[in-house]
């Protein structure tokens, strides 16, 4: 199992060749989608239907949660 010094190390690598700005471009494309999609479904945030609505919540917090 690597140690804590050894997943710092890695971590560092990833962003220093610039893996972290990659993956963060694609998850931000990837939840701009997402939201198009659950937009496309259920228009106006899903006004007057209390499901949609919860929806569009629970997305908000997962896919705009900070890492």
């Amino acid at each position: 199992s690597p140690t804590s010094k050894q997943v710092q190390q890695m971590a560092d690598l990833l962003e220093t060749c610039g893996a972290k700005d990659y993956v963060k471009q694609h998850a931000e494309h990837n939840t701009d989608q997402a939201f198009m999609a659950l937009q496309n479904l259920f228009p106006n945030h899903g006004e007057g239907n209390n499901f949609a609505q919860a929806l569009f919540e629970l997305c908000e917090v997962l896919l705009s949660r900070k890492m």
